[in-house]
This record gives structure tokens, C-alpha cells and sequence, in this order.
């Protein structure tokens, strides 16, 4: 596996892992010892533009309207969060809860949303 191919845009390093996510929609899972690649999650269909990271759990934020959270130990996919936001800026992990703020187009007001976890994914 290889970098990214276009920015990587944020990073967040917990345990012995980095976790990068980029402009091209993919997550990169590195070890923070030697730098390789341990796995690369095509997250979403365009640009990253949140990442939180609670080992195990990654949080990921895309411009294709979607929160998503992964299992870093399987590299799987755990829960999709589509609320249809149009313009999605942040999202964070909060205890068991997922918070995300967004913009709706046309509106000069933030909207914050908290999701509550489901049972097969848990922080504590």
C-alpha cells in the first residue's frame, strides 16, 4: 500500500497506531514504530473532512454526506450515520455517543446532532 494520493488532511495517533485520513476518501492505519501501512479503508466516496480516533474506534466524516465508524482491529466497518446533512464540518466521539455539527446549505446557522451508539459499538 501506498500514501495518499492527494492530501492527507488529518491525523490522529492513539496506542502505537497513526491514523490518517485524506482528500482522496481512504483511511491509512500506520504503525507508529516502523511507518508501515497496516491497513487502508476506502471510507467514503470522496474527501475526509473530520477523523476522530478512540482506539479501537475510528470516526470518519465525509463529503459524500455519511459519518462513519470503524473497528481498527478488524478494519471493518461498524455503523453508517446518514442524516442526509448537505454540508457536514466536524464530528466527534463523545462516551458512547457520536456529536456532529453541521451546515445546512443556505443557512448561516450550525446544527449539532448527537447520535447514540449502537450495541455492537461501545467506548467504555
Amino acid at each position: 500500500m501506498s500514501s495518499h494520493q492527494h492530501i492527507a488532511a488529518h491525523v490522529k495517533i492513539q496506542q502505537d497506531l497513526v491514523v490518517t485520513a485524506g482528500t482522496d476518501g481512504k483511511i491509512q492505519i500506520r504503525s507508529i514504530n516502523d511507518q508501515d501501512v497496516t491497513g487502508e479503508l476506502l471510507a467514503h466516496d470522496n474527501a475526509i473532512v473530520a477523523l476522530d480516533f478512540q482506539y479501537p474506534y475510528i470516526l470518519s466524516c465525509g463529503r459524500d454526506e455519511t459519518i462513519k465508524i470503524w473497528n481498527v482491529k478488524t478494519q471493518c466497518l461498524v455503523q453508517t450515520l446518514d442524516e442526509s446533512f448537505r454540508v457536514l464540518w466536524k464530528a466527534k466521539f463523545y462516551k458512547d455517543n457520536v456529536i456532529a455539527a453541521a451546515k445546512h446549505s443556505g443557512s448561516p446557522s450550525i446544527e449539532v446532532s448527537i447520535f447514540l451508539a449502537t450495541e455492537r459499538f461501545s467506548l467504555t
